[in-house]
């Protein structure tokens, strides 16, 4: 997990502290590894290092637990019985820096979750009751909705878009990829370890369900 600017999740960091009246966010990607390219507003970066280097594995809330229970929006505060003894680690974390509260968000395109926000009340803010807890699944579906087009999202969305679409195999997908960026049949065979034709054969298959006459064609029909 690195801390890098990213503009959509300052964006989306300004609606949460404005709308839910709290000082502190952790907005971040999810990629293979977990937590990615993280945007923190309010506190210390020290704050982020030391959830990456093992108070992430104490969180109620933590990505992997989101993906497990399925859960979109959930409150620190009120953590699920399986993971209260850890909520009481969790709790002493938070506590040295002054947080008292979280209120946690996913984000998920194609039922795969792509980011996810922690809006961090600190002591002073206005406590999350259930008029903000019902104000947060506005915000979850709303900012959900718009990740659907950041080219981020889109970057793995669109095999799965044009795959559904023209209903290619994975295979055809791998050549109609290769093939639209300009690869010659030779230079996909080599790619993909298979003959000049076999890739002959699957491409024409790719040009009949997409309805394209050339490569040229075939990039636009698959640029999603």
């Amino acid at each position: 997990m690195n801390a890098s600017p990213d503009l959509a999740g300052d964006e989306i960091i300004r609606l949460c502290l404005g709308t839910l009246h709290a000082s502190a966010a952790m907005f971040y990607w999810v990629d293979e590894t977990g937590m990615a390219d993280v945007s923190l507003t309010g506190l210390p970066a020290q704050f982020a290092a030391e959830y990456a280097a093992g108070m992430e594995r104490a969180d109620p809330s933590n990505v992997q637990r989101l993906v497990t229970t399925g859960a979109s929006v959930t409150q620190f505060s009120n953590p699920r019985p399986e993971f209260a003894a850890d909520a009481q680690i969790f709790r002493g974390f938070l506590g040295r820096y002054g947080a008292v509260d979280i209120i946690d968000l996913l984000f998920r395109a194609e039922g795969k979750a792509v980011a996810g926000i922690g809006i961090i009340k600190m002591q002073g803010d206005e406590a999350a009751r259930a008029p903000q807890l019902t104000q947060a699944g506005a915000i979850q579906r709303f900012v959900e909705f718009g990740l659907q087009r950041h080219e981020r999202v889109l970057q793995w969305r669109r095999p799965r878009m044009a795959m559904r679409h023209y209903q290619l195999t994975a295979r055809e997908w791998d050549i109609a990829a290769l093939a639209a960026e300009g690869a010659s049949n030779r230079e996909i065979a080599a790619r993909l370890l298979l003959s000049a034709h076999t890739v002959k054969s699957h491409l024409l298959r790719v040009f009949d369900k997409t309805g394209s006459a050339n490569r040229t064609q075939l990039a636009a029909r698959l640029d999603f």
